[in-house]
């Protein structure tokens, strides 16, 4: 199963916090792929176990996406 969010950073934030902490999560199960994708790169809240691009990349992905607005 496939998942992705289109979100503007992962900086230090509640969101991009617990964001990156649930795909982590669902990273251990080898049956889910996760993927952010960011409009601007910054650092990160914490180290992620997804795929982390730019939204650039969005439109060669196939798979359910969620974005904030």
């Amino acid at each position: 199963m496939k998942i992705a969010a289109v979100i503007n950073d992962l900086s230090a934030s509640q969101k991009s916090f617990y964001l990156i902490k649930e795909f982590n999560k669902m990273c251990a199960d080898a049956k889910m792929s996760c993927t952010a994708f960011v409009n601007t790169c910054t650092a990160m809240v914490t180290k992620p176990r997804c795929s982390c691009m730019r939204v650039a990349f969005f439109s060669e992905y196939n798979g359910g996406a969620i974005a904030q607005q």
